[in-house]
């Protein structure tokens, strides 16, 4: 028996290709060749990588779950020693105010206790206790209370008779028990009374973290708020510490007309400590200081590296460690499976297909018959590379344009599927809807609770029914209580008729009797009497009104003498007024910034011979450049005309001319062949 050489073959079905699959011809002693089927080739190679990845990937799993359960309450724990060990709570974390020279403003501070049990709060301002008078220094509060703090920011104490001078303080108001305390920073600002120029800061980093060792930069924008023209004011620039300790101190100076800008990069040391600083911008222009501040913190630079930070956090953790020695063999596995896949793949697109790693050994009794020399495979792949890229490029737009119109037809007959279930599912649901209201309905009916539409009707016919009547019964007792009221009414008219007749009749018995004894007096007396007293009452309205006339004489010479002496003093005060304006301007005309009229009106007239002499100047240029932009020009034409490239208007003219009449002579030569035709053909 006579056996060949193996070889292989590969299954396509579905799109799919499944192989290789071995095979070997061998010719029996009857000359007939047959393929025997020795096998696929061997993966047992790759089984333990994959097993041994699942069970990484599942350890990792449990691990990480358990380390992220102990981490949370770890970290739950923390955060409830912390809440636990907080006795009360403040409102505020940064009190920032602005204070006018001679003013004063108020701030409240809200204080909440969050124990179980009274607090002792004592509450005291630091740095800056002669700015800052706190109302309530010690108190008493019950559990769940708060407390309104009020305190009072004021640039002057009239007790010690001082005042603090224009600029930015920095202290902080701590609020402490017998264990615990807090401290919150204050920012107060003070400027003077008539402030020039006003200033705006506004940081070009949108985080308020400064690293040690870095730089931040601000824009500073300057308002002038009183005039028009250009100040040289002073800069100053601090940045200072929350005990109000001063660690960078600048000063710049600054022209400002209306408005200026400008940016301030400000370094950091590298030594500075970590916490919270301010920044400081003050501008200053004789008595009149304007402030404004910023608030930042400096953070230290991380120079561990983060495997260190990492190693030191997993240190004395067991199950950090772990994980870490997990995911550390996990990516060893996982790239030595990628590495075998990654050859084999790289294996079969140069060579076509992989190489058995084992084969059956077939014994062969009789001697094997040598593969005779054929073409190598390498050659014969390069050589049909073009070919097979075509077919596989068809083939792969076959599978995915069947692969397409399956998920779509799957797609569709899901579609439907749903929409059918969806209407089937509405009407069920509506119908057990439609069935629950009705047992509903029916079992609230026999309950007395709800009633149908007829028995509605007949209730409202009844309740409207009943609704006359009461107004029927309500209109009669009405009408008979008036009838009732009238009734008492007259009784009540007679009797009062009846009463003032007989006290008519006494009061004349009782007058005649008083009157014959003389105690009382007819209606003459009393007229006499009336008149008498009017008489002594007009005497007393002349005796007062001379006394009122001689009053306002008294107070027309006192108002007299107020006004002369008002009017000097009102003189006295423009005069002072006068001279103190003289002054101030004297000492600003001394210093440039300011100009009398005489100046002015010669700085205008200079300013308007100069623009004049400008507009001049520019008139002058713009002739002369006129001029040589004509002579160029002209130039320019006299070298093409000399080239015959361009022609004066004359020339262009004659031109015209002659075109027009080469027009004419050539319509009269037409004309007249045309009529020659013409006769011709007659």
């Amino acid at each position: 028996m006579v056996v060949f050489l193996a070889y292989k073959r590969y299954v396509h079905k579905s799109g799919k290709r499944h192989g290789p699959y071995y095979y070997k011809n061998v010719r029996d002693e009857s000359g007939k060749v047959k393929s025997i089927y020795l096998g696929k080739v061997s993966t047992k190679g790759k089984k333990p990588l994959e097993v041994a990845i699942v069970f990484l990937i599942a350890l990792l799993i449990i691990i990480s779950a358990l380390f992220f359960i102990q981490n949370r309450n770890i970290v739950l724990s923390r955060l409830a020693v912390e809440e636990s060990m907080i006795p009360f709570e403040v409102d505020q974390i940064l009190i920032k105010v602005l204070v006018k020279a001679d003013e004063f403003i108020e701030k409240e501070l809200r204080i909440m206790n969050v124990e179980s049990k009274e607090q002792t709060i004592q509450i005291d301002a630091l740095g800056i206790s002669d700015i800052i008078d706190v109302l309530d220094g010690e108190f008493t509060i019950k559990p769940g209370q708060t407390k309104i703090v009020k305190l009072n920011f004021s640039s002057f104490d009239k007790v010690k008779s001082t005042e603090q001078n224009p600029g930015v303080y920095i202290g902080k108001i701590l609020a402490k028990t017998d264990s615990y305390e807090k401290s919150v920073p204050v920012v107060v600002e003070i400027e003077s009374r008539n402030v020039l120029f006003d200033m705006n800061l506004n940081p070009v980093a949108r985080d308020r973290k400064v690293l040690q060792g870095s730089s931040t930069t601000f824009e500073i924008r300057v308002f002038n708020l009183q005039s028009i023209e250009s100040f040289n004011i002073d800069m100053d620039f601090f940045v200072k510490d929350i005990d109000g300790n001063t660690i960078i101190s600048e000063r710049e100076s600054v022209v400002v007309k209306t408005q200026a800008s400008f940016f301030k990069t400000l370094k950091i040391p590298e030594n500075l400590k970590t916490g919270n600083y301010v920044f400081v911008a003050q501008a200053s222009l004789g008595n009149s200081i304007g402030t404004a501040s910023y608030l930042f913190n400096v953070e230290e630079v991380e120079e561990e590296e983060k495997a260190q930070k990492f190693i030191g956090f997993c240190r004395n953790d067991p199950l950090c460690w772990s994980l870490s020695i997990i995911v550390l063999l996990l990516i060893f596995t996982i790239g030595a499976y990628a590495y075998f896949f990654i050859g084999v793949l790289i294996y079969r697109k140069i060579f076509g297909g992989r190489i058995p790693e084992k084969i059956e050994e077939i014994k062969i009794e009789e001697p094997i018959i040598k593969e005779r020399e054929v073409e190598s495979y390498i050659t014969r792949f390069f050589r049909n590379w073009e070919k097979r890229r075509v077919r596989a490029r068809q083939r792969r737009f076959e599978r995915k344009l069947e692969f397409e119109k399956q998920k779509e037809g799957l797609r569709l007959q899901k579609e439907k599927e749903r929409l059918e279930k969806e209407r089937i599912k509405r009407k069920l649901i509506e119908e057990k809807r439609k069935t629950r209201k009705e047992e509903i309905f029916d079992f609230f009916h026999r309950l007395g609770l709800v009633k149908t539409e007829d028995e509605k009707r007949e209730i409202e016919s009844k309740r409207q029914r009943q609704k006359e009547l009461r107004e029927l019964e309500k209109k009669r007792d009405i009408e008979e209580k008036r009838r009732k009221l009238r009734l008492k009414e007259q009784e009540a008219e007679k009797k009062r008729q009846e009463k003032e007749k007989g006290q008519r009749e006494r009061k004349r018995r009782i007058f005649n009797f008083f009157h014959g004894l003389g105690l009382v007096k007819t209606k003459e007396d009393e007229e006499e009497k009336r008149r008498e007293k009017r008489r002594r009452e007009l005497k007393r309205r002349r005796r007062e009104e001379q006394k009122k006339i001689e009053l306002e004489e008294k107070q027309r010479k006192i108002r007299r003498k107020e006004l002369e002496v008002e009017k000097g003093r009102e003189e006295e005060r423009k005069k002072t007024e006068r001279e103190r304006r003289k002054n101030v301007f004297n000492f600003f005309h001394r210093l440039g910034l300011a100009k009398t009229e005489k100046e002015k009106r010669e700085i205008e007239k200079n300013k308007k011979e100069e623009r004049k002499r400008k507009e001049l100047e520019r008139r002058r240029r713009e002739e002369e450049r006129k001029k040589a932009e004509r002579e160029r020009r002209k130039k320019v034409f006299d070298f093409f005309h000399r080239l015959g490239l361009a022609k004066t208007e004359l020339e262009r003219k004659r031109r015209e001319e002659e075109r027009k009449l080469s027009a004419v002579e050539r319509r009269g030569l037409v004309g007249k062949s045309k009529r020659l035709i013409d006769k011709g053909y007659r």
